[in-house]
């Protein structure tokens, strides 16, 4: 079976504390750590905006 990688552009933060912060992906349901999308191509986040 061949698995499609998935690049978890639509999430949605669950939980968060001051080590890390974790995404759900609402396509493939995959729990993540914000920390290993940063490394991820289309993934952009800045503090700019807070």
């Amino acid at each position: 079976m061949h698995e499609s990688v998935c690049p978890h552009k639509h999430t949605r933060l669950i939980a968060e504390d001051k080590d890390a912060r974790y995404l759900e992906c609402l396509d493939c349901g995959k729990i993540i750590e914000a920390g290993e999308l940063k490394d991820a191509p289309g993934f952009d986040e800045s503090l700019s905006d807070a």
